[in-house]
């Protein structure tokens, strides 16, 4: 059989992640990919250029399966800098298989398109609730001795 781009993919994926783990205040996608090439390099397939010429076929489809990991809760990206989630150390902690972590990420991307009008209504209710410049802490309550969870939520304050 001959070889895919998605067969890099995956253990790129976890490698990268398991580099994020040690940059806590996060690394730039750059540096991220140079040391992730540089531990798992590129296939003869892999490294040939896309059309526009700016990126190996390899890197692109890595960066394609990392925004699914944004979308499961596992990365965290802002301006150009990666951070790995508190959710993606779990799931890092959960299974050294690579191939589990991408099953992980195609459940989490379900979950979330499955609930994506309640996430929108919930994002909405919150962008016009919560003034620019001011955050919510939400207090979740413990349930008492011998029930489960109290459905309600507790009392919210809004913080400057």
């Amino acid at each position: 059989m001959p070889p895919t781009l998605r067969q890099g993919v995956v253990p790129r994926l976890r490698l990268a992640l398991e580099i994020l783990t040690e940059q806590p205040s996060g690394m730039h996608v750059q540096q991220l990919w140079a040391r992730v090439v540089a531990d798992l390099p590129l296939e003869a397939h892999e490294a040939v250029l896309t059309k526009s010429g700016r990126q190996t076929k390899g890197e692109n489809n890595w960066r394609w399966y990392t925004s699914d990991a944004v979308l499961a809760g596992l990365i965290w990206k802002q301006k150009g800098v990666w951070r790995i989630t508190s959710l993606g150390r779990h799931v890092l902690a959960q299974s050294d298989a690579p191939e589990d972590l991408l099953e992980i990420t195609r459940s989490a991307l379900s979950y979330a398109e499955k609930h994506r009008a309640g996430y929108q209504y919930a994002t909405k209710i919150l962008e016009t609730a919560v003034p620019p410049g001011r955050w919510v802490a939400l207090r979740l309550r413990r349930p008492a001795p011998g029930r489960g969870a109290d459905p309600r939520p507790a009392p919210a304050m809004a913080h400057p």
